[in-house]
């Protein structure tokens, strides 16, 4: 990346994985971690990564997971899974102008499902997401599907993203 804004730094440490992470994140006050994954383990860490895992779930701050087979290339279609239940505003005030930096066009997207709990209007949310991040109601998707996960598959693979961030 080309942005004074934006640095990016890479460590190798030694010692316990978290904690290790966890010091330099602290250290250098870092926005995010990026890692790779091996694929290797139970379904779920062969989805998401072992370590990768751990980091996501107990790291001070958002994670970006990079699988095995991936290839660097300009990121064109990002999505953005959301439950449009909370505010997710700490998060998306990080996304929005990274993405924006990337020059990749970004999509919001709740699955709703049965396995999903609604409990909240979506339009509020909605509205807050256009308002704060100058969006556009096109870019804000609610699709349906038997369970969330495949309905995020589907959806991805029907418009090619590049990446999908769930927060």
């Amino acid at each position: 990346l080309n942005d004074p804004d934006i640095q990016i730094q890479q460590f190798v440490i030694e010692g316990a994985l978290l904690p290790s992470i966890e010091e330099v994140v602290v250290k250098t006050k870092a926005d995010l971690i990026i890692m790779g994954r091996t694929g290797t383990g139970s379904l779920y860490d062969k989805l998401i990564g072992s370590v990768a895992t751990k980091v996501a779930l107990e790291g001070p701050c958002p994670v970006l997971i990079v699988p095995p087979q991936f290839i660097a290339k300009p990121l064109q279609e990002v999505v953005y899974a959301t439950q449009l239940e909370f505010d997710e505003s700490a998060v998306l005030d990080k996304v929005v102008p990274l993405m924006t930096t990337m020059g990749g066009r970004l999509t919001f997207l709740k699955i709703d499902s049965l396995m999903q709990a609604d409990r909240k209007d979506d339009q509020v949310f909605i509205d807050q997401i256009i308002q704060r991040y100058q969006m556009s109601a096109e870019d804000i998707i609610t699709s349906s599907s038997g369970d969330v996960v495949e309905g995020l598959e589907e959806y991805c693979q029907t418009i090619k993203a590049d990446l999908l961030i769930v927060s």
